[in-house]
Parts: C-alpha cells; structure tokens; sequence
C-alpha cells in the first residue's frame, strides 16, 4: 500500500451515502474508488480529481457487505477494506 496515502471511511455502516477522505501525493492527479459485491463483482465505480472529502451514494446497491479499493492513475492499489449499506 501506499505509504503517502492517507484514507478514512465513514460511517462503515452506512445507509445511502458513504464518505471517503483521501490525500493524494503530490505527483497523483485523480483515483479511482471500486466497490465490489461479496462474489468480487464490480458494482459501482467513481472516479475523483481531487483529495479531500468524497462522497460515494448508495444508488440501487442492495443492502449488505462490500468491499472496495481505491486505485491511483498509475493503477496501483493504494488502499481496500469493507463497508455496508444499512
């Protein structure tokens, strides 16, 4: 993993919207966040230009687990874990 790379995730349970606080290294100009379904499915892919305070809806996502990672332009994962939606 990234060592620059700094995340938070909020609230891991979450009920339609779910917050990722991200600081890119200066050379990292975007990333992208990938949530997967507990059979590895990609479900939901966003896309952000800039570090701070992001915001992932919930959309037509079933309730339960996923997982997510968190990839930079160069395609490198930089960080994964889980959530649910509520």
């Amino acid at each position: 993993m990234h060592k620059e790379f700094i995340r938070k995730v909020w609230p891991l349970s979450a009920e339609n919207i779910a917050y990722f606080q991200i600081t890119l290294p200066d050379e990292e100009d975007f990333y992208t966040i990938n949530l997967y379904s507990l059979t590895g499915d990609l479900v939901k892919q966003k896309d952000f230009s800039a570090s701070g305070y992001n915001v992932i809806e919930r959309d037509n996502l079933s309730a339960g687990m996923y997982f997510y990672n968190i990839i930079n332009q160069t395609g490198l994962e930089v960080a994964k874990g889980k959530m649910i939606w509520e």
